[in-house]
């Protein structure tokens, strides 16, 4: 998922009427607007900041008679229904992102909250769709990857208490992107092939101890 900061005036937002958007339209509608906007900004000698680039847009400007304001949207394109785990997953069924992280909040932001969701979303599709990643990322002692509205959700956390298990860092969850995970991907491989290999050796220890 990319974050594109698109520049609005008097407080009217343009994230509602181009989500429907490829990427590449929402780019170039973005940078259109953006250098729309900086022009008309730059006649007025009001402009304090500006900068666009491939994935973001962003005017600080402010003057008399002038009120603009910067406005973030994470837009994505649906996510077509597939297979997962066993199952035909459609995303329209999930909850999104912010309803989940709300959920867990109310009651928590534990393990035992978390598991309240993973029942329900069990009960509709057939399936347990949550997982637990055991690894380190280097940020976190490790996350649960949960399929949201939006895509798949990276929820991590850092504490485990005895009554409710993992403490999730609310704050911090994020969208999986096509990098981040890749790079889980590998880190579990490395981590699960060293393993094997090393229980297989042991394995072969024990065998020879007892002929």
């Amino acid at each position: 998922m990319k974050t594109y900061v698109l520049i609005s005036r008097h407080d009217t937002e343009m994230g509602e009427t181009i989500c429907s958007l490829s990427q590449l339209e929402l780019y170039e509608k973005m940078k259109a607007e953006y250098y729309e906007t900086k022009k008309e900004l730059e006649r007025n000698s009001v402009v304090s900041y500006a900068s666009c680039c491939d994935t973001s847009a962003m005017i600080i400007a402010g003057g008399d008679g002038w009120e603009w304001s910067i406005t973030s949207h994470e837009l994505s394109l649906p996510i077509s229904p597939g297979q997962y785990m066993g199952t035909q997953l459609d995303f329209e069924k999930l909850m999104s992102k912010d309803r989940l992280l709300q959920r867990l909040e109310e009651s928590g932001s534990n393990y035992r909250a978390l598991d309240k969701i993973r029942t329900e979303y069990s009960a509709v599709f057939g399936a347990d769709l949550v997982w637990n990643y055991i690894l380190d990322d280097d940020l976190h002692t490790g996350f649960m990857m949960i399929p949201v509205k939006e895509g798949f959700l990276s929820l991590p956390n850092d504490e485990i208490r005895k009554e409710t298990f993992e403490q999730y860092l609310l704050d911090e969850a994020k969208l999986f992107d096509i990098e981040s995970m890749e790079y889980a991907i590998e880190n579990f491989q490395r981590y699960s092939n060293a393993l094997l290999q090393a229980m297989e050796e042991a394995k072969a220890l024990i065998l020879r101890r007892n002929k």
